[in-house]
Formats: C-alpha cells, sequence, structure tokens
C-alpha cells in the first residue's frame, strides 16, 4: 500500500554542522540514500554559468580515495545505481541499493561531496563529454524551442539560462573556479540527506555524523533574484534547420508555496494533461490542427511558469495558436465545471501512485522540504488541491495566463517574428498478500489475479502477436491501432472516454509490440467494477472512427516526414531490417506512405479481433482486490468474438550482419550503432550475453570507462540485449563528435571484442549479477511491475522469477559470458553510422 506522507515513520535530525536528516525506516527491499544540496544554476555569478552542472560531473570523476569510475562501481556492487542531477535550485547525488549498501552508498556520496579531485586533465577530458550532452540538447527540437522560450519569458533572470551553460562559456572554466564554487555554494547548512529504506535512525545518524560532520559550515544562500513582473519578450522565433514544427506558449506563474499553486496545476491538467483534457481533445480529435498537446506547470524556489505545447499539422500554426488562446480564456468566461471536478479528483488521486518505491518516497521528501521548506508537506499540498474550486479556476487562469502576459515560441519556418506578435495579439474576437489465483476461460484467456494490501489495482492485458503477425503490405498496422484504440468505446466518444477515464483517476496505455498487443492500466482499487468494464468496452467495442484514422493516418506519415530529426529512430528502423530481414520484425513499426494510406478502419478491427477472441490472450490483475469480484468483472470474456486464427509461423529471418551502413539524421551529432544477433526465449545459454550487457553498460561499465572517462569520446554510451520468440538482437551504441565517428566507431569496437579477449574477473561478474537481479527488484517495487511480470510470464516464460534469475545467474562463469559473446559476433555485427544532414546554407 503506497503510504501516506502522515503515515510515514519519519524521523527528523540536525548534525552540528547544519546538515538535516530525513530517515524513512521501511520494510522495502531496497534503500535508497539521496544528497540534496541547495546550490545550483541559480547561484552562479556572471562569469560562473554552466558551473554546477558542471561540479555535478566532476563529482563522478575521481575522489582521494576512489578512481575514476570507482563511486560508481562500489554502488552498482551493492546491485544499485548512482547518479546525480542538477537544477536551477540544487544539485542531488541519489542511489538505490539493496538493504544493506546504505551504508556503502552514504560513504560514497559523502566522499564524492567532499573529497572530490577535480583534476585538470579529468576536467579537460570531462568538458568535451559535458559540451557532447550539450550538442544532444542541441540536436532535439522541443529542447531548443523550450530554451528560447525560456529565455524570452525571465529575460535577465537566472531562470532564463540553460542549466549546462554554453560552450564558449564552458570552456573558459578551471579547476581552481570549480573548486572555489564547491567550497561557496556546497555547504551542510544548506544541504539533506535523505534515506529510506530497512535502517536503523540512530545508525544512519551515527554514520552521517562520522562521514559527513567535518563538513564545513558556510554563508546562507544569497537571496534569489526575484522574479519578474512579465516576460523579458513575448515572442521567440527558432530559426534553425528542423523538420519537425513545434509551438509553445508559456507564462510567468508564482512558487509553489503560493495559494494560487493548487489551481494552477488544475488548469494544467484540465487543459493538456488527463485523457479527456479540453484542449487536447479540441485541437488533436475536433479540430484536426495539432498533435502531442501537454500543458504544465514547471515549479521553481523564486517563481514558476505555466507552460502549453504541441506540435501543429502541417500549415495548421496559426489556426493551432488562436484556438489555444481561445481556450484558455473561455475557461475565465465559462469555467467547465464538471470537467474541473474530474481534473482534480484525478490530481489528488495522483497521490495513491507517488510512494511505491523508496526513491519515489526520498524524492518526494526532498522535493517539499526545498520548496515548501516542509518535508512532509504532500498532505497539505493534496488538501489544497482537493479544496480547489471553479471560482478559483477561473480567477487564477485570469490573473496568471493574461494573453498580454504570454511568451509564444514557434519551431516553424512558416512563421516570422511578425507573424508570431500577429498570431499572440490579433484583431479582437467574439467573446492483504495472497498466492496467485489462476483461472482458464472457455475461450481460452488466462486470467491471474494477486489480491494485495493496496489501495492500487493494476492490470496487465496482453495478447500474443502484434508484429509477429505484421505482413509487407500491412507495415504499421499495430502502431496504429496503438493510437487509434482510445477514440471512442461502447457508449462513449473519445472525449467522453478520457472525462470517464478522469473521473476513476485510470491511467492507461494500450501497448503493441514485437510480440503483442495490448493494454496496461493502473487505477484506485475501489474502481475497480467501472474499470473492468471500461476494459470491456474497449476489447469488444473499439469504434476505429474514420475520423480518428485521419487523424492516426496524419500523424504517423508525420512522424516519416520527419524522421531526419530523430537520428535513434532511423538507426533503430536500420537495425531491425538488417537483423530481420525476410521476417516481420524487420518491417518499419511506423509502416510506410504506402501502408498508412490503404490503412482502413475495417482493417484495424480485424486486426484487434484476431488478438482479442481468447487464444493466447493473458489478463493479470494485482492489487487490493477479491479474486471473486476481479472475475465477476470480466463475464465479457463470454462475449469475445468467435475468430480463432492461429498465429502463423514466420519465415526464418536472413540477417545482414556485416559492413557499414550509413545515414543521414540530425543536425549536431554522429551515433554508432554495432548490431548482431541475441537469444531467444527460452534459450538455456542467453545469460551468458545478458552478462556480457551489463559488463559493457552502466557508469562503471567497459564502454563508459573506456569510451567516455578514458577517451571522451561520447556523452552517452549503451548496451543492450533484447530477447524474443523467434530471437533477439545485441546493440550497443554510442553519440558523438561527427568529426571523431571513425575513431569512436573503431574504440566501440573494440571493447566489444576486448570483452572476449580479456574475460571479466569476479569482481565485474558480481557487479553484473547484482545489476541484472537488482532491476528486477526494483521493478517489483511497482504494482504494474508486478502485473507485468506475471503476464510475461505466462506468455513468453519471461522475466523469470528473482530466486531462478540469481540461481542461474550464479551458474554462468566468465568463459561463458567470453563464448556466448563471440557466438554472436561469429554471427556478424553491422555498423550503423547516422551522420548529421548538412546544412543547407
Amino acid at each position: 500500500m503506497s503510504p501516506s506522507p502522515a503515515s510515514l515513520p519519519l524521523v527528523r535530525r540536525t548534525l552540528d554542522n547544519g546538515l538535516e536528516l530525513l530517515i524513512v525506516p521501511t520494510s522495502h527491499e531496497a534503500a535508497a540514500v539521496q544528497l540534496c544540496v541547495q546550490a545550483g544554476a541559480v547561484d552562479e555569478l556572471a562569469e560562473e554559468h554552466g558551473l554546477a552542472h558542471l561540479v555535478e560531473h566532476m563529482l563522478f570523476k575521481g575522489t582521494a580515495e576512489r578512481a575514476v569510475g570507482r563511486s560508481a562501481a562500489d554502488i552498482e556492487r551493492q546491485g544499485g545505481e548512482l547518479n546525480a542531477w542538477t537544477s536551477m535550485d540544487e544539485t542531488t547525488l541519489h542511489a538505490v541499493v539493496a538493504p544493506e549498501g546504505w551504508r556503502t552508498a552514504l560513504d560514497v556520496q559523502a566522499d564524492m561531496l567532499l573529497n572530490p579531485l577535480i583534476d585538470p586533465g579529468e576536467l579537460a577530458r570531462e568538458l568535451d563529454v559535458v559540451i557532447e550532452e550539450l550538442r544532444s540538447y542541441d540536436n532535439e527540437p522541443d529542447s531548443m524551442l523550450g530554451d528560447h522560450v525560456q529565455r524570452a519569458l525571465w529575460g535577465k533572470h537566472p531562470y532564463g539560462r540553460r542549466v549546462i551553460g554554453t560552450e564558449r562559456e564552458l570552456r573558459k572554466h578551471d579547476a581552481a573556479r570549480l573548486r572555489a564554487f564547491l567550497r561557496r555554494e556546497y555547504v551542510p547548512n544548506r544541504a539533506r540527506l535523505c534515506v529510506v529504506g530497512p535502517v536503523d535512525p540512530d545508525e544512519v545518524q551515527a554514520e552521517a555524523a562520522r562521514l559527513l560532520g567535518r563538513w564545513q559550515r558556510g554563508a546562507d544562500r544569497r537571496p534569489l533574484p526575484p522574479a519578474p513582473e512579465k516576460p523579458s519578450r513575448h515572442t521567440a522565433h527558432v530559426a534553425l534547420d528542423f523538420e519537425s514544427t513545434a509551438i509553445e506558449l508559456a507564462w510567468l506563474a508564482p512558487p509553489p508555496t503560493h495559494p494560487d499553486t493548487a489551481a494552477l496545476e488544475t488548469v494544467a491538467w484540465l487543459l493538456g494533461q488527463g485523457a479527456g483534457a479540453i484542449l487536447a481533445d479540441d485541437l488533436q480529435h475536433v479540430e484536426h490542427l495539432a498533435y502531442g498537446v501537454w500543458a504544465e506547470l514547471g515549479t521553481g524556489l523564486a517563481g514558476s511558469n505555466f507552460s502549453i505545447g504541441f506540435a501543429p499539422m502541417e500549415k495548421q500554426s496559426k489556426k493551432a495558436i488562436a484556438a489555444t488562446l481561445d481556450r484558455v480564456e473561455h475557461i475565465v468566461r465559462s469555467p467547465p465545471g464538471p470537467a474541473i471536478e474530474r481534473a482534480r479528483t484525478a490530481l489528488v488521486a495522483d497521490f495513491l501512485f507517488g510512494l511505491e518505491t523508496v526513491d519515489e518516497i526520498a524524492s518526494d521528501l526532498l522535493w517539499y522540504a526545498t520548496h515548501y521548506g516542509d518535508p512532509l508537506a504532500r498532505d497539505h499540498h493534496r488538501a489544497a488541491l482537493h479544496a480547489v474550486t471553479v471560482q478559483d479556476v477561473q480567477r487564477v487562469t485570469a490573473t496568471w495566463l493574461r494573453r498580454d502576459h504570454a511568451t509564444l515560441g514557434a519551431l516553424d519556418p512558416s512563421m516570422s517574428e511578425a507573424a508570431l506578435k500577429r498570431a499572440l495579439h490579433p484583431r479582437p474576437r467574439e467573446p492483504e498478500r495472497k498466492g496467485v489465483v489462476h483461472h482458464t476461460h472457455p475461450k481460452g484467456a488466462r486470467v491471474l489475479i494477486q489480491a494485495e494490501p493496496s489501495e492500487i489495482v493494476a492490470i496487465s492485458l496482453m495478447s500474443l502477436g502484434g508484429d509477429l503477425r505484421a505482413e509487407p503490405a500491412t507495415a504499421g498496422i499495430g502502431t496504429a491501432w496503438a493510437r487509434t484504440v482510445l477514440g471512442g468505446a461502447g457508449p462513449r466518444d473519445a472525449q467522453r472516454l478520457g472525462e470517464h477515464l478522469d473521473t476513476l483517476a485510470t491511467e492507461l496505455d494500450p501497448l503493441t509490440g514485437r510480440h503483442g498487443v495490448g493494454f496496461s492500466l493502473t487505477a484506485p482499487a475501489a474502481n475497480l467494477d467501472a474499470v473492468l468494464d471500461l476494459l470491456g468496452d474497449l476489447i469488444l467495442d473499439p469504434h476505429f472512427a474514420e475520423e480518428d484514422l485521419e487523424r492516426t493516418r496524419d500523424e504517423l506519415l508525420d512522424d516519416l516526414r520527419t524522421r531526419a530529426d530523430r537520428p535513434s529512430d532511423l538507426a533503430m528502423e536500420l537495425s531491425r531490417a538488417l537483423r530481420w530481414r525476410g521476417h516481420p520484425w524487420g518491417l518499419p513499426s511506423g509502416g510506410t506512405e504506402d501502408t498508412l494510406a490503404a490503412l482502413t478502419g475495417e482493417a484495424l478491427r480485424r486486426w484487434h479481433d484476431l488478438h482479442f477472441c481468447g487464444r493466447d490472450l493473458v489478463i493479470s490483475v494485482v492489487g487490493g482486490v477479491h479474486p471473486e469480484a476481479v472475475l465477476d468483472g470480466l463475464d465479457w470474456l463470454d462475449e469475445l468474438p468467435e475468430v480463432d486464427v492461429p498465429l502463423a509461423p514466420r519465415p526464418a529471418p536472413q540477417p545482414e550482419l556485416h559492413g557499414v551502413h550509413t545515414l543521414e539524421a540530425g543536425h549536431e551529432q554522429a551515433h554508432v550503432w554495432l548490431v548482431g544477433t541475441g537469444p531467444a526465449h527460452g534459450e538455456r545459454d542467453r545469460r551468458g550475453l545478458e552478462l556480457a550487457q551489463a559488463i559493457l553498460d552502466g557508469q562503471s561499465g567497459r564502454l563508459f570507462m573506456d569510451l567516455r572517462e578514458r577517451r571522451g569520446l561520447a556523452y552517452e554510451v549503451w548496451a543492450q540485449v533484447s530477447e524474443g520468440v523467434d530471437g533477439g538482437s545485441f546493440r550497443v551504441g554510442l553519440a558523438c563528435d561527427p568529426e571523431r565517428i571513425d575513431e569512436a566507431a573503431a574504440a566501440l569496437r573494440a571493447a566489444v571484442h576486448d570483452l572476449i579477449d580479456r574475460p571479466p574477473d569476479d569482481d565485474e561478474l558480481e557487479r553484473a549479477r547484482r545489476l541484472l537481479t537488482n532491476r528486477v527488484a526494483l521493478d517489483a517495487q511497482r504494482t504494474m511491475g508486478r502485473a507485468g511480470a506475471m503476464t510475461g510470464r505466462a506468455l513468453f516464460g519471461t522475466p523469470e522469477p528473482l530466486p531462478t534469475l540469481r540461481a542461474r545467474l550464479e551458474r554462468t562463469g566468465r568463459e561463458d559470458v567470453a563464448a556466448e559473446l563471440a557466438r554472436t559476433l561469429a554471427a556478424g555485427l553491422a555498423e550503423i553510422r547516422v551522420l548529421p544532414v548538412p546544412s543547407r546554407t
């Protein structure tokens, strides 16, 4: 059961140097350790831009006690993960480990913060890595637009800058400047340590005093610059060479503690967050002007910003902007009472889902401690949301979301600065846990029910098929199904379906992929009956209306048109085509212009019925339920269509895993992928390749340590193994400076082969085993994680139960890792290179 903050056994202590301790003893099979310092980009002086983020990076570059990579390795030996993030207002080190690893996690974080080497040579190499990170943001259209809008909104205020800084600013920083910033801003009287898990508070305090007690108190934080009263500029035009288009509207808003915050959060949900959101529904389903509509209230200590964004359909930017501003102003003139009630109910219900895991609890406490001054302010926040009235929504919209206080940003070559100004200001217009219950329905559907003492229920429904049923003439039909199936079902059209989901506080997602088609659903357990009825409508009577199909077709065609902005998507599509040539998995998952043009609502319905006829259908239900009530609510299984088309044998793939294949996409970075074969579900020796992936991946993995830490070739490197019923894939990759692509590709290939020539030692093997097992354990913290695992085991035999996985990994030795990787490479390894699109100027 997710706890309420008021019920958390929170222990608060303060060390002599001012460091605040937040300790929560729990019964989780994991522990979270988070060290948060109220120091971020907002604390930088004029010549220090980018320092806070750079300091975060350098904390990982070795200490007096630990060489580069050792900090992450020590955490991963505890089956955990170490990471950090920097915002405008704070810097946080965080780790999740096995229960007995909390001391190590605290020791590592204390050592990183108090004893960083900040070696000039390491700094020079890390600057290249950070600049690659910066370029990765510059390669993202939405990221670039967001940066321009923030700058226009906040002007010279620190919140108008990028946290990461600019390349010119970063190149000016040296080790002495970083050390001075660290001494000045990272002090214990501006910090909090949060430990959550099966811990003793007195032991945590003693350990914190031993490790952090010598941390010297410093000056209090300088007062934050006040937020501006109005935007610095009202328009932000991004004149960059992207194919994608995007629009963002933003307003300055008050800090979290302001009494208007709860009502503004309700407005954001009302407009663009819930499944029945007014703006999302109008722009997408009714007027067909845009897709990907969102709205959010981004909070900061000095102030917040309220943002709305969307991707306009081709040549529809002006109409979509006008419609968005009209909807916002309509809330003031005629606030939609029932929709506001749904939004408020959904927001309050969200509090049920936010405290399932130790890291969620720790992050929650630290967030409220930082932004509200009270780690237990969540209940106060929830009460404020519950008390929001229609009049509150009307008032805050009129006060904060005025047209003359808006900043409008556009990434759209068809719109100039002047056009943006006209769009913003047009001529006036008219105004308890039990065992798993197994049940097999006469039509073949299998139902698995695991009752637990929880206020949440998670349902994972999946049928074998998906891309396994794809044909060249129907490529992309699974993706189209997932984007269309929520367009209405039973007695409800798309809008009423979304409203019903909000009323039930239900998160519902269609799922489609290589192996299957289905839904995942999470809701308050009290709404079980209504949720199962809704699921029955979606299975038995989806509408697949022509207007929804037309919208989906346009969105998918737009995805095809803008693929050049998404290097990873292109690389993935080519990797599938090379690995699975001649097999359905080699077809483009997003379809082609021809297959999308030929797609009909009737074809979608046939596809749907093939998957939801009872054969190979599994429904897993986990949470606060009674098995009898679940089976009663699934009585609609009796009405499943009489369609019985077994999954046909697929042709054996004919891989083309050799040579170098070059594509062009993106604008700043190059990408290199190496693609090979992988194991099928149930293959005995697949654990060797999984361990190889874990040894290569991670912050203390071989790829990270060699290609990023030692050579500074890339900001991000990765390794991945995917299993499948017809076989799997092995992939490694990185993103790098285009000028260094030859060096990066050779180094990536050499690092993979080195694992054969230099098999892992005992320490690397143990780290990899702990990583693989702890990922399964962490997934099992969440109700939906447990439901999804039950469905996967029933359909595919994976993931294995944790004891089985541990035993099999223990039986897999270093020779097995090298042998399995060698077998994979012997089958071929294709190299995919994605180079930036040449500039048109």
